[in-house]
């Protein structure tokens, strides 16, 4: 059994982040099957794709500059190796569609890690940001966050690193006045590390404009940035605190700080009678003075609303989600200049996955995309810009080419209908033979949006199966190309709109399928095994000269009924003593009724049963597209982990001989570790040649575990 060496608590998945889980879950535990698309089709187009160096999972919103190129952050990824996947990059992606990343972040102890936020630009081009993690904090290992500056150049300067006092983990952008000081908020820090308000001046001197304290009828934890108005007082939110409500730990406030450092709470949050809970957006303020928001939860059915705050106080709920339109949003809204508001859900839709959605001044909601979580990306939470034309740009926080999340753009205003399609059919393999499990892959482009509705497979007449467009693509596998027989046959892909929006297109192939195991009387045959013949054999030409065998010689016999040694042999009826078959002596040979021992690699292509032990010394490949395994170790280990908070983590070091970086780890985690309340994920990997080491986190945006939980974990790690 391993042994544990240390264990030790860090705030890694906090905010953002730890929500991504929870919406999740919310989701698909509170709905049912997917619902039906709007009878209009919008303009959707994906502008880069994160692959891990170029930055992972963007978590915050864009800024554009005034040629049109657009500027973000990524919460993981780029090219330091300081933080396991990376510490976040911030990047820029120009009108063609190519992206640069201007800064990575070194981490812990360095400049900065995991920005969250999103960037504040000046009238220079200058970028302003803040990271959650990093910086010089004397009291931390991982960093209390930074505000930093990134010149036109692409020079980095650390303007502030947090030391928790004055505040730690800002998780949201900052705001600029006239002056160039800097605003911004911390979620964690201060007087009762429950956030603060801040000031930057341009010496660099930060002021800590308010703390928020217990009992916390002020609000707590701040993860939005801020709004000024005309006469520089700030507004924003805090995700809890406020008056009791029906939240374990309050549901909410927004709030007002004036120039004089008073703060006024506003509104505070309920979580009941359709008011909303948990407001981790912004504000944005009408040129009336009025705020708008989302919550994240709260409202009618639970999924989080908009809402309207007027400049006496009172709110009014725009709208409440139901999970089909939308779910629990975290981003700050946009306002065009119609008094039409835009935003996203970080759930629901069709797939769970999120949406885009415009609400219209009379309150009517609008879904403008539905996330697939594939190739357009999936859970965004970070909030919209707009252009002159009523374009929207936003990113998304998973999905896309590999999974790292993406940016995106599309359209106010719907597509011209209906709209043409073209449906592309492929198989794989094809060629197949008997055996083989086939996939049909249909994927329709549709010239303006994203088709939606299913695809039909058949062959010929007969159904074969419908598959549901994900992203304008969708498959269908069959498992044994021998259910369609031995030949050709016309496969056909007809795309099925679930909206008037789309017309229907269809593609066809030819799919082949041979037979296996089957010698032809008139053909050519390779066998790869053994082959015994009761009657006489007649060959034109043998492989091999024979020189191994030894007893009488057939040096040139056409016919051969007897032969011990036949170099050339026509005919050879019957061969009492082959010592060599194909140039290798009978030893090389297995036999059926006695043990054997095979010392090359083997390759067994149908289903393997083995009644006895079976040792192997090299690798072993399972299936088809398999890596080698060369071992497997697996130990039983014992953490002890405190009882964890919301967002925090536990970690402990156990010794695994043989474990080495990249391998392969799985937990078998005890009923025991998963009641005491909280939402526990645990997580492992090789930190160390020899030693593995156990996170456990609680990934819950709000529930404290009530106890730690024990029990052995199994700990299975697989070498490649």
């Amino acid at each position: 059994m391993a042994n544990m060496a240390e264990s030790q608590i860090s705030k890694r998945v906090q905010g953002r982040a730890a929500i991504a889980l929870v919406v999740l879950a919310a989701f698909w535990l509170g709905l049912g099957t997917p619902q039906r698309a709007q009878a209009q089709a919008y303009p959707f187009a994906v502008l880069h794709s994160f692959t891990g160096p170029d930055g992972q999972n963007p978590f915050a919103a864009l800024v554009r500059d005034t040629s049109g190129n657009l500027y973000g952050t990524t919460q993981n990824g780029g090219s330091s190796a300081n933080c396991q996947g990376g510490c976040g990059t911030v990047f820029k992606l120009d009108t063609s569609g190519n992206l640069t990343v201007l800064h990575n972040f070194t981490g812990p102890k360095g400049d900065g890690a995991n920005p969250y936020a999103g960037l504040t630009m000046d009238a220079s081009g200058n970028l302003y940001g803040t990271t959650a993690y990093g910086g010089s904090g004397a009291f931390s290992q991982v960093g209390y966050g930074t505000v930093f500056k990134l010149d036109s150049s692409g020079s980095e300067t650390v303007l502030h690193s947090f030391n928790a006092f004055d505040g730690q983990n800002p998780d949201g952008p900052l705001i600029m006045d006239t002056a160039g000081n800097l605003y911004g908020t911390t979620r964690g820090g201060g007087a009762s590390v429950d956030g603060t308000v801040f000031r930057l001046d341009t010496s660099g001197n930060l002021t800590v404009l308010h703390s928020f304290v217990e009992p916390n009828l002020d609000g707590k934890n701040p993860y939005a940035g801020l709004t000024m108005d005309a006469s520089g007082n700030l507004y924003g939110t805090t995700a809890n605190g406020g008056s009791p409500g029906n939240c374990p730990d309050r549901c909410g406030t927004v709030f007002k700080l004036d120039i004089s450092g008073n703060l006024t709470v506003l509104h505070s949050f309920t979580g009941s009678s359709g008011d909303g809970a948990y407001p981790y957006a912004g504000l944005i303020m009408d040129s009336s003075g009025n705020l708008y928001g989302t919550t994240s939860g709260g409202g009618a059915p639970g999924y989080g609303i908009v809402f309207k705050l007027d400049v006496s106080g009172n709110e009014t709920v725009l709208y409440s989600f139901s999970g089909s339109d939308g779910a629990n949003p975290y981003a700050d809204l946009v306002m065009d200049s119609s008094g039409n508001l835009y935003g996203v859900t970080s759930g629901g839709g069709a797939f769970g996955a999120g949406i885009v959605f415009k609400l219209d001044t009379s309150g009517h909601e609008t879904v403008l995309h539905t996330f697939t979580n594939s190739g357009d990306g999936g859970y965004p939470f970070a909030g919209l810009i707009i252009d002159s034309s009523n374009n929207l740009y936003g990113t998304t926080s998973q999905g896309g080419a590999i999974g790292g999340g993406t940016v995106f753009k599309v359209g106010s205003s719907p597509c011209a209908t209906p709209v043409a399609t073209t449906t592309l059919l492929t198989s794989s393999p094809n060629p197949a033979s008997a055996g083989d499990s086939v996939t049909f892959t249909a994927t329709v482009s549709a010239a303006c949006g994203t088709a939606t509705g299913s695809v039909a497979f058949s062959n010929g007449s007969m159904p074969l199966g419908t598959s549901t467009l994900s992203f304008g693509q969708t498959g269908l596998t069959i498992e044994d190309a021998d259910s369609f027989g031995i030949g050709a046959f016309a496969i056909s892909a007809q795309y099925q709109p679930d909206t008037s929006a789309f017309n229907s297109s269809s593609a066809a192939i030819t799919q082949t399928v041979n037979e296996v195991g089957v010698a032809l009387t008139n053909g050519n045959n390779a066998f790869s095994g053994n082959q015994t013949v009761n009657g006489s054999v007649t060959a034109t030409s043998f492989v091999g000269n024979g020189s191994a065998l030894t007893g009488i010689t057939a040096s040139n016999a056409n016919t051969a009924n007897t032969a011990n040694f036949a170099t050339s042999a026509g005919t050879a009826a019957t061969a009492t003593n082959a010592l060599a078959l194909g140039g290798l002596a009978a030893g090389y040979y297995a036999r059926l009724d006695i043990d054997n021992s095979f010392s090359g690699n083997q390759s067994v292509a149908k289903n393997l049963s083995v009644s006895g032990n079976s040792a192997t010394t090299g690798t072993v490949t399972i299936g088809s597209g398999g890596t080698p395994i060369t071992g497997h170790l697996s130990a039983l280990a014992n953490p002890t982990f405190p009882a964890l908070k919301p967002g925090d983590c536990a970690t402990a070091n156990f010794t695994l001989a043989g474990a080495a970086n990249g391998d392969t780890i799985a937990l078998g985690v005890p009923n025991e570790r998963m009641t005491g309340g909280g939402n526990l994920i645990y997580t492992a990997w090789v930190s160390a040649p020899n030693t593995v080491t156990i996170q456990g986190c609680n990934a819950h945006a709000n529930k404290q575990q009530k106890t730690a939980g024990s029990g052995n974990i199994r700990i299975d790690l697989w070498k490649h």
